[in-house]
Parts: C-alpha cells; sequence; structure tokens
C-alpha cells in the first residue's frame, strides 16, 4: 500500500490585510513525527509551550527560537524528508480586487490550489490533512474537491499512444489542531508569517543589510556620509533574527530562494523543499469569489 502523507497548515494576516499568506508543512508521517519532535525539543530546552510570529515583534529571544526553528525545518527539507510551500496572495491585485469578494471562500480557494500543489510535489495519493483550528475554512468542501483531483494534471494531446492517468488523490480525513499542542501548525504560522512580513517590508530589509555591511566595512578617506536606514525594533529584531537568517539558510543550500530580485522572498523553482509561491493571475477570468447579493459580508 502507498504510503500515506500529512499536511500541517495555518495562515497570516486573513481576512483584511492586503498581503495574506497560506503555508503548508507536508511529508511522510515518520518525517514529520521526527520534526515534529525536534521543534518540541528546540521549544522545550527554552521553557517555551508555543511559537507565535506575531509575538516577535519585540521579544528578542523568541524571534532567536524562530531562528532554531527555522533551522530545524530547512536541515529537514534538504535531507528530502518534509516540505514547506508558502502561498502569499496580494489583495490588491486584478484577482482579488472586485467588488463584494468573498473573503472566506478566496482563502478557501488558495488552501486548494496549495494543497493541489504540495499532494503533486509528492507524487502521492494518500492524504491527511491537520490544519489550525481558529481556520475559517470549511475543510469539508476542500477536501471533496481535492479528492476529485487528478492525481496527474490533464494535458491536452494531440495524440496519445497511452491511456491518460484517472486516478483522483484520496484525503481522508481534516482534524483542526490546536496549536499549542502541535509544533508543526507553529511551524507554518512562523513560514506564514515570515512570509508576508517579506512582503510588506523586503525592500527596507534590502537596504538595512546593505547598511550593515558598510558598518562593517573600513570607512576610507573621503567616503560621502549615506542617510541612514531607519527601521524600528520590531522590523530589526525579525530582520536579525529571522528574515536574514532564513535566506542564508536557502542560499547555503542552494534551494534557489531569493529577495534580492523581487524584494521578497520568492522561490524559483518550485520543485525545490522550501517553495515560497506568490500568486500571480495568469489570465483575465482569474478572479477571486464574489459575494451573492444579500449574503453578509466577513
Amino acid at each position: 500500500m502507498s504510503s500515506q502523507y500529512s499536511i500541517y497548515s495555518d495562515d497570516s494576516g486573513w481576512p483584511n490585510k492586503r498581503y495574506q499568506s497560506l503555508a503548508a508543512v507536508s511529508g511522510t508521517d515518520d518525517g514529520l513525527c521526527r520534526l515534529s519532535d525536534e521543534l518540541r525539543n528546540v521549544l522545550g530546552k527554552n521553557r517555551r509551550n508555543e511559537f507565535k510570529f506575531k509575538d516577535t515583534t519585540r521579544d528578542v529571544c523568541l524571534s532567536q527560537i524562530g531562528r532554531e526553528l527555522l533551522r530545524c525545518a530547512v536541515h529537514h527539507a534538504c535531507s528530502g524528508k518534509i516540505r514547506v510551500d508558502v502561498l502569499t496572495l496580494d489583495m490588491t491585485d486584478s484577482r482579488h480586487g472586485v467588488q463584494r469578494r468573498n473573503n472566506m471562500r478566496n482563502l478557501q480557494r488558495m488552501y486548494y490550489h496549495l494543497f493541489l500543489h504540495v499532494a503533486r510535489s509528492w507524487k502521492a495519493r494518500l492524504w491527511k490533512v491537520f490544519p489550525d483550528e481558529n481556520s475559517p475554512i470549511d475543510w469539508a468542501e476542500v477536501r471533496e474537491y481535492l479528492s476529485a483531483t487528478r492525481v496527474v494534471k490533464r494535458e491536452p494531446q494531440i495524440l496519445s499512444l497511452f491511456t491518460p492517468e484517472r486516478s483522483t488523490f484520496w484525503f481522508g480525513s481534516v482534524k483542526e489542531q490546536c496549536s499549542r499542542a502541535e509544533p508543526l501548525v507553529q511551524l507554518a504560522d512562523l513560514f506564514a508569517g515570515l512570509a508576508r512580513f517579506s512582503r510588506e517590508h523586503g525592500k527596507s530589509f534590502l537596504r538595512w543589510r546593505q547598511e550593515q555591511k558598510r558598518n562593517r566595512q573600513p570607512q576610507l578617506f573621503g567616503d560621502h556620509p549615506h542617510q541612514k536606514q531607519t527601521v524600528s525594533r520590531a522590523e530589526e529584531n525579525r530582520f536579525r533574527h529571522l528574515l536574514g537568517p532564513l535566506d542564508d539558510m536557502c542560499k547555503r543550500h542552494n534551494l534557489t530562494v531569493s529577495i534580492e530580485k523581487k524584494g521578497y522572498l520568492h522561490t524559483w523553482n518550485n520543485r525545490k523543499p522550501i517553495n515560497f509561491w506568490n500568486w500571480e493571475p495568469q489570465i483575465e477570468m482569474d478572479k477571486a469569489p464574489i459575494k451573492e447579493h444579500g449574503v453578509k459580508e466577513d
């Protein structure tokens, strides 16, 4: 029988932030169990029960713990044991800037796209999903759509010598998790929060990092003074202990993750196990779902 795989997920910025990110930590049950134990050890060693990205604004100790959680995730991903996929949306783009946008159904649809990408990346049929318990999603509907989707993406064919693959995914269960009790959901929260933070502050981070490099270099006679980059304590804390270290880790392991080219976290090769995917509408008809008349707003 085929191995069973699982997804642990969380999101950041829903429903009213411009940028919204959804993160999925996935892999075989054995690989995820090993990672979960390692994450729990990091938290226990630092006498913490739970990690939340939103609490890293001024808590340097918590940000340093987050860096250790990132290190664990990158190590396990590079060993082929797990994946981390993060989908980020810009709610002002042509897809989302529509009147009467249905925020809940849009989030639900984006989770479908994210989980479908995860499942096809692993080339696995059998799945379980463990989302954060605070999500507003109708998971039964997401599960139904996913389980009706072909494992192999249908491609237009003029002539084929083989019978097209007809098997579909099987998402057997969806069990919402208390993040306090499950470090893998906390890890999803960390990646979702960091992806959204990079969309909001990525360019500021690049200017800050360049200034840090200048400050470490000896000043030459006659150098022209430059305007100092002003960042808040909260931003600098996350730059120094989370965003910068993650960028360095990904570069060391050739994960094709970059901030420089676009000004935010982006993975150029989505087959890599740390994948920051920023949604870009492909066609004019790619629009967010809207509310029916008479339906109460979010």
